[in-house]
């Protein structure tokens, strides 16, 4: 999510949000959250779950000692909407706030995680973060970005420097070869088993036949 990638510490999350770190503490003791420890980040779902706790108690005026049984017992925030106020969560924090609260900090966060909810539901490519997407990717990267460098001229240091100054969250320009190529590779698939070329699949598979015994294949379906 574009307002969860930044990393927050404790101290970090109490000087974007304009309170002191006791404060930030005290909302998550409150809302049932693990307190990181010091110098660790918040994970997205602990963002997620301080924002519900945050439109719970300025918007739904819910009191901050009854979050967990008036909202987290009943199965969240989204349920707590449907049922009391009879509408979507969304529909909520788009239509019911002003743009200036819909502007705050923890508002964003959950409007554009509905957001991507809602892509997700439809089939459309969404950003995501996460260290099941990111350390794949970086580690791919960084491979391809070892095998240019056959010497070993750049120290680790070095290479993680140069990925984080020209990574970017904005979209590949991908020239029309490129596109014919990947687009091959997702038929036919790629790669090598040493000097023999196979066809790895790309991800759609046909329904598998049935494997039997000698003894079996005359039982065998076709």
């Amino acid at each position: 999510m574009k307002y969860a990638q930044k990393l927050y510490t404790q101290s970090s999350l109490a000087q974007e949000l304009n309170v002191s770190t006791t404060t930030v503490r005290n909302w998550c003791k409150l809302a049932d959250i693990k307190i990181p420890k010091r110098r660790s980040f918040f994970s997205c779902l602990d963002l997620e779950l301080l924002a519900c706790f945050h439109v719970a108690n300025r918007f739904l005026r819910i009191g901050q000692f009854d979050y967990v049984e008036e909202v987290v017992n009943r199965g969240g925030l989204k349920l707590y909407v449907q049922e009391v106020r009879r509408t979507d969560l969304y529909s909520f924090l788009t239509e019911f706030l002003t743009p200036q609260e819909q502007d705050s900090f923890f508002v964003k966060i959950l409007i554009e995680k509905l957001i991507e909810e809602k892509s997700n539901e439809s089939g459309k490519y969404v950003q995501v973060q996460g260290t099941s997407f990111s350390a794949p990717i970086v580690s791919g990267v960084l491979a391809l970005m070892k095998g240019e460098d056959p010497k070993r001229r750049l120290s680790r240091e070095e290479m993680v420097s140069i990925l984080k100054k020209t990574a970017t969250y904005d979209g590949l320009n991908l020239s029309k070869t490129d596109i014919n190529r990947y687009r091959l590779q997702k038929e036919v698939g790629f790669g090598t088993v040493g000097n023999a070329p196979i066809s790895r699949p790309s991800g759609i598979f046909e329904k598998a036949k049935p494997l039997c015994s000698k003894k079996e294949v005359r039982e065998c379906p076709p």
